[in-house]
């Protein structure tokens, strides 16, 4: 799966974190290691693109906290 700060500013996260969420609980006997989404270096740090990628990457890794077998 191939996602990033572009697809934070089509209010794509929700869908995104569904989509990983049930990929993880699937796949429970295989080590899952995934990439924070990155945050766009042209932008201001407070811009709302870059607000939107910090939100994902916070509720991405309450997901990830819960299971060991995955990592980001």
């Amino acid at each position: 799966m191939w996602g990033g700060s572009n697809d934070a500013n089509k209010n794509e996260t929700s869908a995104g974190l569904k989509h990983l969420k049930d990929f993880i609980n699937h796949r429970s006997n295989t080590n899952i290691i995934a990439l924070a989404a990155p945050q766009r270096h042209d932008l201001q740090e407070t811009s709302r693109i870059n607000n939107e990628v910090q939100v994902f990457n916070r509720k991405l890794q309450k997901i990830f906290k819960a299971m060991d077998y995955a990592k980001i």
